[in-house]
């Protein structure tokens, strides 16, 4: 009798670690879905790591194969939440290897410093690959 009752009790712990297995299996796919849908409409492009002067721009450290790519783009889109939120990128400008740029919606230092440190994304669409280009992000999967 006690033999059966240790068989039960280890058929009842091997049922609740499998349900946890699939049950973790089935999240980390979800998670991944949505990641994967996420890479494939925006990439990093920049992060804000200063002020340029009194009149709101300013300074990118740009995460794209050149300075030049990046301040071709005609809007940048600013993560929040679950959505991304444009905006029309003015005026840029190359100096050294960052880009100076006058963005919608910054109109003075404050603003600027405000979004010290945010991460842009560009729309995939905005580039141009030629053939048998990629995205960094596409072979890393």
């Amino acid at each position: 009798m006690k033999k059966n009752n240790k068989i039960n009790k280890i058929i009842i712990l091997s049922i609740i670690a499998i349900i946890l297995v699939v049950s973790l299996i089935i999240f980390i796919l979800n998670y991944s879905a949505r990641n994967m849908m996420e890479r494939k409409n925006f990439l990093e492009c920049a992060i804000i790591i200063n002020t340029h002067g009194v009149r709101g721009n300013v300074k990118l450290e740009s995460l794209c194969d050149s300075p030049a790519v990046l301040a071709d783009l005609p809007r940048v889109f600013v993560k929040e939440g679950n959505n991304y939120r444009e905006i029309k990128v003015l005026h840029t400008s190359i100096f050294k290897s960052f880009v100076l740029a006058d963005l919608e919606g910054i109109t003075d230092m404050d603003a600027a410093a405000a979004m010290k440190g945010t991460t842009l994304y560009a729309a995939r669409e905005d580039f141009d690959l030629d053939e048998g280009d990629y995205f960094i992000s596409d072979l890393i999967g």
